[in-house]
């Protein structure tokens, strides 16, 4: 499965197995690859989402590619944290530990 965006007026393709993460900048998502520098895309991480739907919603402006996640640490005060394979961690909203935890653990 690839994903079509524009980058410096140039339209490109990349396989969905190369995206990490996408974080949301309001109604821009910040694409985040595990091979290349991030890129800023013009849709909104609601749109993102509708279109990478095997995708996990750990924050409120996070969207996370489920492949490459490598280890959850839930705390003990409802907090959690999802490592990546790139070497990134990102916190997981309270909201969402105990759906999370459900789906990865």
């Amino acid at each position: 499965m690839t994903i079509a965006f524009v980058e410096n007026g140039v339209r490109r393709q990349i396989a969905v197995s190369r995206i990490e993460y996408l974080a949301g900048e309001g109604n821009y998502s910040r694409i985040h690859f595990v091979d290349r520098g991030p890129v800023l895309v013009s849709y909104c991480l609601k749109v993102m989402e509708g279109q990478l739907t095997d995708f996990v919603r750990i924050h409120k402006a996070t969207l996370v590619n489920p492949r490459h996640i490598t280890g959850v640490s839930l705390g003990k005060y409802r907090d959690a944290s999802i490592f990546l394979s790139g070497g990134r961690t990102l916190p997981v909203s309270r909201r969402r530990v105990t759906l999370i935890s459900n789906q990865l653990c």
